[in-house]
């Protein structure tokens, strides 16, 4: 009986299972498993690492972007405040060689760029893609001497137009004072109220003034020219007759014209005073302020360009 399981093949060999072949079989799909989860987690983490470099790369061209045109305001800037100085120490230069009666048009060119930094452009963005690729600590100081800038420029136009508008002003109301001086002589004469001889010199006085003075574009005239040629030798010969018609009225007038000097004078000495402290600083804060800006100018570029 033994013999008939054994050959029926119940316990024999033939025909039994591969288990080397199944071995194989089970541990190859194993390893494909395995190998195929690799890869899709290797695709996976490549992929990532792909965007976030391609982030990076965005965020880097971005910034400098920004900053490249932060750097080129910046730039325009410089070149703005130092031609705001050059004509502020020009002007007073011609002021304090002039008979200080007349305030010079001080003239600035047409810039925005210290405005555009400090009130329109997204300064926290900026300071991000500051960090991000110049990575000193220089932003808030820079930002501070923009605004110092900003702040000391828009004075000075301030108190210059206001010094020009009161120094015209000025200087007109003078010109009626002498021309209403003349006025009451041209009268006065015509009325024979004075002798020939100080009528004379009245005449003399008046046509002096209409070759020699009159002619004068009123915000250019040298008010000392026109004391010392018409007023003061007119008032001379007015306090001699003051006892005439009249004459008082136009005395007291020419008294009044001399008043206008000093005042003037005094007002426009004050002004180039705190014009010339004010271009002094600002020029002594661009030459601090420069260095500050070079290894953005040198990150962007902008080292090797001129305006």
């Amino acid at each position: 009986m033994f013999d008939f399981y054994y050959q029926s093949g119940e316990f024999g060999s033939a025909g039994s299972t591969d288990w080397w072949s199944v071995s194989a079989t089970f541990f190859g799909s194993l390893m494909g498993a395995g190998i195929g989860a690799w890869g899709a987690y290797w695709v996976l983490k490549e992929g990532k690492r792909l965007e976030y470099k391609q982030r990076e790369d965005d965020q880097y061209s971005f910034d400098l972007k920004n900053l490249k045109y932060f750097g080129l305001l910046i730039k325009e800037s410089i070149y703005y405040v130092q031609s705001v100085c050059n004509e502020c120490i020009k002007q007073s230069g011609i002021y304090k060689a002039s008979d200080r009666t007349t305030f010079p048009p001080i003239y600035f060119l047409n810039d925005f760029n210290l405005e555009r930094i400090t009130k329109r452009i997204n300064q926290e963005q900026l300071y991000h893609s500051y960090k991000n690729i110049i990575g000193n600590d220089n932003f808030n100081e820079i930002i501070i001497h923009i605004d110092y800038f900003y702040s000391q420029t828009e004075k000075l136009k301030v108190l210059i137009d206001k010094d020009l508008e009161e120094n015209a002003v000025a200087k007109q109301t003078f010109l009626d004072t002498v021309q209403d001086v003349v006025n009451m002589l041209i009268n006065i004469n015509s009325n024979k109220d004075l002798d020939e001889i100080t009528e004379d010199k009245i005449n003399k006085l008046i046509i002096k003034y209409y070759t020699k003075l009159y002619n004068d574009q009123y915000y250019y005239i040298n008010m000392e020219k026109y004391l010392s040629l018409f007023i003061e030798p007119l008032s001379e010969v007015l306090s001699k007759n003051l006892d005439k018609h009249n004459i008082k009225e136009v005395y007291q007038l020419t008294t009044k014209a001399t008043r206008f000097l000093i005042p003037i004078i005094n007002k426009n000495n004050d002004s180039f005073v705190y014009i010339d402290s004010i271009t002094n600083k600002l020029s002594e804060n661009i030459e601090i302020f420069k260095p500050l800006v070079d290894d953005l100018f040198l990150k962007t570029g902008l080292n090797n360009e001129t305006n």
